[in-house]
């Protein structure tokens, strides 16, 4: 692990902007001219079938694998943002990194890189490099993905987490960017630690931070003067949180996890505003007492500074939460003291919102008969009062005057008397007493909270209805979503396979007349040669006047002028002859061909003389051919030389530009369709978010439909119990207790 300085005052400075992406990638077309290091000169970058060296881009930054004659494998960063004091930060971080211990003993999650302050050149110009080793592991996200049903797994990997954020305390360094994609998990289940861009150790404590990591792990009150050793607690206790969550729930994953996001449970929106999220609702409503703990302490994280936050304590949390009733145990390390809510209960944070936001807290689940219950052994007569003796003393005189005067009247009316008699202060008296009252009350308390509640039975039954057409229905919305971006990868893939058809298609021409360009030197020196022969042919040929066939038998001074009338006037205007029949029998017309290709009859030439005037033309044709130059000049070589080094620097342009032309239309294409698909996949999520809510308020209402279906139960036993207990005060017990005082 080293970082290199890039001048005598320590470290390099960069004129102008940056390359970008593209221009790395045609930079590393020819790694022995792009490196200064003698090991990259002759590596291999790993390519694109079309498209070239295949770059994994950044926010600052475009990352290549290369591998070395060697068969060592590095990741090759190149910064597309000139980042203040870098080679400064990467020396710090070398030098504290490799104070941990050396290769053999450092800790695993430890990886060693090279900062090269002119590692690469680009358009004439050095620019910085980073050459790290290349990491083998999965990312977080993906290792959930094939591990979240696996809880055992899962926990062991929070506890590993927790021993490399307690690592990084004890080295006094924060990594700055603790993300999915930073944390690789490698086959024997450790974590690798990679991307130091933002890493802060203690020899930066005067710099700032150089970004502020993952929107979907970073506090919401992270600012850019944030830089010191706490910058990692805040993403510490989410990813923490999250392992936690799924080990103790694996449901919790496909539930709240979005297969297509950047984030593991919990999103910036859940941070910023987590009293009206429904991720944190799902968690702080969740059955198991350490799940409900840590999500009410990360829901109150979210709103502190991050100086503030307390350190990553997975002790805090490790055993049962306390009973009701019996106390709350602080959280060692800084934590949160609230005990932790039941199911159905809110945290401080979440009460708070509720009575900002003028909304009631919900009430709590119907539990016992809100009306007291008395005893068995409570509910009798406790005393007898004055009322009590009046009547009876009443009831005594009524009786014994009501006897003498009914003596003399028939038995039944006598009977019928006395009993009125006696019965009528008693019964008065009886339904006075306190203890009559009060039963009578809690009977009817009972029966009006039996009718207050609904008939759960039949809700739960349309519950259960309403539940199974909303899964059916959000599957079909599912497999229809499903079908539409299958359809829209279907659609990218099609159209970039014409694209690739029509570059292949190019570069194939253009390679094939490339091959050819070694051919075409000879045909073109033959075609020039041939060209300077004829061109000498045809010079000789003009020079000879047309008078000079008049030392020719059978042709005369009238002949050589009927030639001149006619348009020959050397050898060079006629390039032979051409006999047709005359008029007369037996005699052929000499008609004589242009260099035009037109032709033309001379008067008086017959047969004879047009044979004399041919044959005199071939002679000095031939005795021009023998004078012709047989060899190109070094003038006419070097000419055909630089065509066709021009036309073979022409035809690798074209390949060039039309292995560019296919690089736009791609880059064009993955915009045009990840917009496509952002939108597709936005309206999954967001359906995908509502789909969790409504199952979210049938669990919660079947639950609550359950306990008051129990509830109701409880009512009306509860009922039974009072009138099986409140028979003690009936009246046949009340006059037994006039007459025995108990």
């Amino acid at each position: 692990m080293s970082a290199t300085s890039g001048s005598p005052a320590g470290h390099a400075a960069y004129p102008g902007r940056f390359p970008s992406g593209a221009k790395y990638v045609e930079a590393l077309q020819n790694p022995t001219l792009c490196f200064r290091e003698s090991e990259l000169r002759a590596c291999s970058v790993e390519r694109d079938p079309v498209l070239g060296p295949k770059p994994i881009s950044g926010n600052f930054s475009s990352v290549f694998s290369v591998t070395t004659t060697s068969g060592r494998r590095y990741a090759l960063k190149c910064f597309t943002q000139n980042v203040a004091a870098q080679g400064f930060r990467y020396d710090a971080i070398s030098a504290h990194l490799a104070g941990l211990g050396s290769a053999s003993n450092a800790p695993p999650w430890v990886m060693s890189f090279q900062y090269q302050p002119d590692g690469i050149m680009v358009e004439g110009t050095w620019f910085p490099l980073l050459k790290m080793e290349w990491v083998k592991g999965r990312t977080l996200i993906r290792w959930i993905d094939d591990h979240y049903a696996m809880p055992g797994r899962t926990a062991s990997l929070a506890e590993d987490f927790a021993s490399l954020v307690a690592d990084l305390a004890a080295a006094r360094i924060a990594h700055g960017d603790l993300q999915h994609g930073n944390l690789l998990v490698a086959d024997d289940g450790t974590f690798r630690l990679v991307d130091y861009d933002g890493m802060f150790v203690p020899a930066l404590g005067a710099q700032r931070a150089t970004e502020k990591g993952h929107r979907n792990y970073q506090s919401p009150q992270r600012a850019d003067s944030d830089f010191g050793p706490h910058l990692d607690r805040f993403s510490a206790w989410i990813i923490y949180f999250s392992l936690i969550a799924v080990s103790v729930d694996p449901a919790l994953w496909s539930r709240l996890h979005d297969p297509n996001g950047e984030f593991l449970l919990l999103t910036e929106e859940d941070f910023r505003s987590p009293a009206t999220s429904f991720r944190f609702r799902v968690l702080l409503d969740h059955p198991d007492h350490r799940l409900r703990a840590l999500a009410t302490q990360v829901g109150e994280l979210s709103s502190q500074p991050l100086s503030r936050l307390p350190a990553l304590n997975p002790q805090a949390f490790a055993k049962p939460s306390p009973a009701p009733g019996t106390g709350t145990t602080a959280p060692q390390g800084g934590g949160s003291t609230s005990t932790p809510p039941g199911p159905g209960q809110m945290p401080s944070w979440l009460t708070d919102h509720h009575r900002q936001s003028g909304l009631s807290a919900p009430s709590p689940p119907p539990g016992a008969p809100q009306t007291p219950l008395l005893s068995a052994t409570a509910v009798r007569f406790l005393r007898r009062r004055v009322t009590d003796v009046v009547a009876a003393v009443a009831s005594v005189i009524l009786l014994v005057s009501l006897v003498m005067v009914t003596a003399s009247s028939g038995p039944v009316v006598s009977v019928l008397l006395l009993a009125v008699t006696l019965l009528l202060p008693t019964l008065m008296t009886w339904r006075g007493r306190t203890e009559v009252r009060a039963a009578r009350r809690h009977r009817a308390g009972l029966q009006e909270e039996i009718v207050t509640h609904q008939e759960p039975e039949k809700v739960l039954v349309k519950l259960e209805e309403e539940s199974k057409k909303f899964e059916e229905n959000e599957s079909t919305r599912a497999a229809r979503s499903g079908k539409e971006i299958q359809k829209l990868q279907a659609k990218q893939h099609k159209a970039a396979e014409r694209i690739n058809q029509e570059l292949r298609k190019n570069v194939a021409a253009i390679d094939h007349d490339l091959s050819q360009l070694s051919q075409q030197v000879q045909k073109r020196q033959n075609a020039t040669l041939a060209a300077r022969q004829k061109s000498h042919i045809q010079e000789r040929l003009r020079q000879v006047p047309i008078q000079d066939a008049a030392n020719l038998s059978n042709l005369g001074a009238k002949t050589i002028q009927s030639f001149m009338a006619s348009g020959i006037r050397t050898a060079a205007d006629f390039t032979g002859v051409r006999y047709v029949a005359g008029t007369q029998y037996g005699t052929l017309n000499a008609h004589f061909i242009l260099a035009n290709g037109g032709e033309v009859r001379v008067f008086n030439v017959g047969q004879k003389r047009g044979q004399e005037v041919e044959r005199w033309r071939d002679g000095i044709e031939a005795r021009a051919r023998e004078s012709a130059p047989q060899t190109l000049s070094k003038a006419d070589l070097r000419f055909i030389a630089d065509r066709i080094t021009a036309d073979r620097a022409r035809l690798r342009h074209a390949r060039e530009k039309a292995e560019r032309d296919a690089r736009l239309q791609h880059d064009r294409l993955r915009r045009s369709s990840a917009g496509e698909q952002r939108l597709l996949l936005n309206a999954q999520n967001t359906a995908r978010l509502e789909a969790s809510r409504r199952r979210a308020e049938f669990q919660q209402q079947h639950a609550l439909f359950t306990g008051r279906l129990r509830d109701l139960a409880q009512l009306r036993s509860a009922l039974a119990d009072a009138r099986r207990a409140h028979r003690t005060l009936g009246y046949p017990h009340y006059l037994k207790f006039l007459l025995t005082g108990r």
